[in-house]
This record gives C-alpha cells, structure tokens and sequence, in this order.
C-alpha cells in the first residue's frame, strides 16, 4: 500500500505533467534537439492509460503523449516514466 507521502507525490507529478504546457515544456526540455526537431509540439495531447503494474504505483507514475511529428499526421506516443522514493534520514527530514 502506497504510503501518503508517495500519493502525494503521485498526484503531484501527474498534475504537472498532464498539463499541456507544462508537458510542453518539459519534452522541450528533455527530448534531444534530433528528435525534438521533428517534432510539433503544438500538435500534443494527454493520452489516457498506464503501463505501471498496480504493485509498481508506490515508486512509478507514467503519461502517456501524443506529439505532431513531420511527415506523420497521426503523430507518435511519447512515454514519460516518473520514478519517486522517500529518502529518510537526519538530513531529509
């Protein structure tokens, strides 16, 4: 069972990252110039689904995207994996 902290977390990366600006600019970001060349960012949607095993949720969130890409009018899927841990100690308080 997922603690509150890692829901917490969860819902904090989903938010973002399912905002389309947001998520723009993060692949802005994050995908390298090659591949980001081809691309169309104005043309991106949030796709629903998740490939994270409910056993996994506790440490992983994904989002799944469509992006514009040249050449392709239907475009391509980006997958963004998002890993998250709780570090404890007398520093991470």
């Amino acid at each position: 069972m997922a603690s509150s902290f890692v829901k917490k977390h969860d819902e904090l990366a989903r938010k973002f990252l399912t905002n389309v600006e947001i998520a723009k600019d993060f692949l802005q970001h994050h995908l390298t110039k090659d591949v980001l060349v081809k691309c169309d960012l104005n043309i991106l949607t949030i796709e629903s689904g998740s490939f994270v095993s409910d056993d996994l949720r506790e440490f992983y969130s994904d989002v799944i995207y469509r992006v514009g890409l040249k050449g392709k009018p239907d475009g391509v899927y980006v997958y963004c994996l998002v890993g998250f841990y709780r570090i404890s100690g007398p520093n991470w308080q």
